[in-house]
């Protein structure tokens, strides 16, 4: 489910979804509480795996961090939502290998490109 904006009846409706194991997404940005308690933050990125340590990778992490940072900023229900949780970054791309990217509680970035 995708919301438009950070209020209204459909932002409410995906924060419904997202405290029941749902994702939504905002500005191309993906948002799942995981099973083990993390936000997991999913974007599809530029990046192609031949250039999963390049710039292109990095510019996708900053995105996402800056549409978290601003849901955050525009919603104090979705920030209290997520207050506590750690945050994973995951590129996903079209064929739907994972990049878990970085994980800010530890500021620790990871390159791991596997097939779900």
């Amino acid at each position: 489910m995708e919301a438009l904006e950070p209020r209204g009846q459909r932002f409410q409706r995906c924060l419904e979804r997202f405290r029941t194991g749902h994702s939504f997404n905002f500005r191309g940005v993906n948002f799942w509480l995981a099973p083990d308690r993390h936000l997991e933050v999913r974007v599809h990125p530029a990046w192609r795996r031949e250039n999963t340590a390049g710039e292109a990778s990095l510019c996708d992490l900053e995105f996402a961090k800056a549409v978290t940072r601003h849901l955050s900023q525009e919603s104090p229900v979705f920030a209290r939502e997520i207050e506590g949780l750690t945050w994973r970054f995951v590129l996903l791309n079209e064929q739907e290998e994972t990049a878990y990217l970085y994980c800010p509680s530890t500021d620790t970035i990871i390159w791991s490109v596997s097939l779900l």
